[in-house]
């Protein structure tokens, strides 16, 4: 029982650490498009509301995904730790706002992107990106996995 019970333990703990890979340049090298489940998002915001706010929160939520559909974020990783991170919308007149930054991989193979703030865009990177299952996964601050955003490769 005992060997069986570390046995599970040790394919947890193995599973656990496979899900999210560390990052390497030649892996993050390119154009990624960002990816936002709003439903499922929603969805977990109006848990705890009330029924009124919740039946609120819901009925912008079919128009808050119309707009994120005509909302394109990519990210253009470069050598030399250049990011190029453009906003491309087409709600009404068509407008691509594109920002430079600049990003770094830490030594625990973690992908971080500098926060920006100005009339155009609006990144607060409060955590990191690591790799996992093809895909560049946003982690918290805590470690925790953000399964509502992530970034997939374009080309």
């Amino acid at each position: 029982m005992k060997t069986t019970f570390m046995t599970f333990l040790m394919l947890l703990t193995l599973t656990a650490t496979m899900a999210q890979q560390r990052v390497k340049e030649r892996d993050v090298l390119g154009t990624w498009e960002l990816k936002v489940d709003i439903q499922q998002a929603i969805k977990e915001e109006t848990k705890n509301m009330n029924l009124f706010e919740g039946m609120m929160a819901r009925a912008f939520s079919g128009m808050a995904e119309e707009v994120m559909e005509e909302i394109d974020i990519t990210f253009d990783f470069r050598k030399n730790n250049v990011l190029y991170l453009t906003v491309h919308t087409d709600l009404g007149e068509d407008e691509t706002d594109v920002e430079e930054l600049y990003w770094e991989i830490n030594k625990h193979g973690q992908l971080i992107i500098e926060d920006i703030d100005n009339d155009n865009v609006q990144v607060n990177n409060d955590g990191y990106w690591m790799k996992s299952e093809g895909r560049l996964v946003a982690i918290d601050k805590d470690g925790s996995l953000e399964p509502l955003a992530w970034m997939q490769r374009v080309k």
